[in-house]
């Protein structure tokens, strides 16, 4: 083979090795990347509940400081929605800003042989004489999370779209809320509804609310 055929075909063979790894790297640089956010476990340390939700979420949690604070809320927000519209764990306007799923204790408690769907009617029933020809309500669901029965509404009030889901734990009833309108089309759809299957209550979580706020505490009465 003469010298000169050699050193060509070197270079054929050296051109084509870098560019089958321009290729590679074109290819790495093109492909989808995998999907970081993760899964994370939120276990309540005061009602010993637990509920998931996305890495790329942030926790604002209640202030059980405050020994006036009732039904405190706990809320979970996109991290960056969040530092945008300065979001913070007041419970003066649980609409807020930007989408938020929030939990949190209602102060009236289901009486004996009650059924949640009729707790639920009569407490939906309280302020509402006035704008219920103005709220969009789609039929409310009755379904079962963790093995817990469960009402589920979804619809548009006066100032958002909204779903909730309430649940009962021995005669407490709790709201699994948010501001993110349902259908598969809404952005962080998926993440409501992944968040309300994760919810569970744990063994000592409260079962009246005299044990969370005390033996004298008097649960709102929706017969009035």
């Amino acid at each position: 083979m003469e010298p000169g055929f050699s050193r060509r075909l070197l270079v054929v063979v050296v051109l084509s090795m870098l560019l089958t790894a321009s290729v590679s790297v074109f290819a790495q640089s093109d492909a989808p990347k995998a999907d970081s956010v993760r899964w994370l476990t939120y276990v309540d340390p005061s009602f010993d509940f637990s509920i998931k939700y996305p890495s790329d979420w942030q926790v604002i949690p209640r202030d059980d400081s405050d020994p006036e604070a009732m039904s405190g809320l706990l809320k979970f927000v996109p991290s960056v929605a969040s530092e945008v519209a300065g979001l913070t764990n007041s419970s003066d306007d649980p609409q807020g800003s930007g989408a938020q799923v929030v939990v949190g204790l209602y102060l009236a408690e289901l009486e004996a042989g009650q059924s949640l769907s009729e707790w639920t009617d009569l407490y939906e029933s309280l302020g509402y004489d006035s704008d219920e020809a103005l709220v969009q309500r789609r039929p409310r669901k009755v379904i079962r999370v963790k093995g817990v029965t469960a009402v589920h509404e979804e619809g548009v009030s006066l100032v958002t779209p909204y779903q909730f889901t309430n649940l009962t734990h021995g005669r407490t009833v709790w709201f699994i809320w948010t501001n993110i309108p349902s259908g598969s089309e809404a952005p962080d759809s998926s993440v409501y509804r992944k968040m309300v299957r994760s919810f569970r209550f744990g063994k000592n979580a409260p079962s009246t609310l005299q044990e969370v706020y005390g033996f004298d505490f008097e649960p709102l009465n929706l017969e009035l």
